[in-house]
């Protein structure tokens, strides 16, 4: 497995860096800019009758998970008393917070997409709304510009396995050092 960071890969007891000129050098320092933990890879996906090659990177759950937090929906709930005891209970059936669910999930999904894909998304007007290194991102605008694109569920679910593919492989290579 290679790891890269800013074009360096790291050897695989990631006490040596791998030059650009296929030299190897002692690592030195750490830096929070540097990707040395993030593994890259490529998912093919299918448009029509030809395959396009998109560039991804593993992500973080718990960077997704951060990201969508102000879109996760709270059940309603209702208190009964319960053998003289306040009990809360949750209402998970109710059709808005079904909806609201849905839309959760869907976004989950998207913001593992966007974070995944290592290349710039831009939008009509050729503004980037999302960048390869996740520093811009604009989710709404991001979905816009990959509904234009005519992206489909589909084509999200290979990306989606991909990515999850890799970020597991990296997290298992990782546990096994």
């Amino acid at each position: 497995m290679e790891y890269i960071s800013n074009g360096t890969g790291v050897a695989e007891d990631e006490q040596e860096v791998l030059l650009a000129d296929d030299t190897i050098a002692p690592v030195t320092r750490l830096c929070a800019l540097d990707a040395l933990f993030t593994a890259t890879g490529t998912v093919d996906v299918k448009v029509g009758v030809r395959t396009i090659r998109l560039p991804i990177q593993s992500v973080d759950t718990e960077i997704i998970d951060a990201f969508v937090r102000p879109y996760r929906p709270v059940a309603p709930t209702r208190a009964q008393l319960e053998n003289g005891r306040r009990v809360v209970i949750e209402n998970q059936t109710d059709r808005t917070y079904q909806e609201k669910l849905a839309e959760y999930n869907r976004v989950w999904l998207l913001a593992v997409v966007f974070h995944g894909l290592a290349v710039d998304i831009e939008d009509t007007a050729g503004h980037v709304v999302w960048s390869a290194d996740n520093t811009i991102h604009d989710l709404q605008a991001t979905r816009l510009a990959a509904k234009k694109m005519g992206l489909v569920d589909n084509q999200l679910g290979d990306i989606v396995k991909a990515i999850n593919d890799l970020t597991r492989f990296t997290e298992e290579a990782q546990g096994r050092d």
